[in-house]
Order: structure tokens, then C-alpha cells, then sequence
């Protein structure tokens, strides 16, 4: 999974091990639903999810 979302193995680790939110981008979130079969609208509002702004 770490490969698929462009994390180091030891901070997915860590992610999964101590229970720290993931920071990652939008695109990143979006990959992980994809790979854990959960649709993107139902991650939990808590979750900091950056908003990407188009210029």
C-alpha cells in the first residue's frame, strides 16, 4: 500500500502501528479508497482531507 500512495514503508508503518491520521494529499485519499473498496464521500468528516484549488 505504501508503494500505491507514495509513502515510505516506515511511515505507513507508523500510520498503522500508533494510530496517527495519515497526512496525505486528496489524490492520495482517493488511491486508498480505490485499493480498500470504500467510496471516497464516506470517509469520516473528522479526517483532514486538504482541498486542492485550481489556479
Amino acid at each position: 500500500m505504501a508503494i500505491q500512495l507514495g509513502v515510505s514503508a516506515s511511515t505507513w508503518r507508523r500510520w498503522e502501528n500508533t494510530g496517527i491520521e495519515p497526512s496525505m494529499t486528496k489524490k492520495q485519499w482517493k488511491e486508498f479508497c480505490s485499493r480498500v473498496e470504500v467510496p471516497f464521500d464516506q470517509l469520516p468528516d473528522y479526517l483532514s482531507v486538504p482541498i486542492e484549488v485550481s489556479v
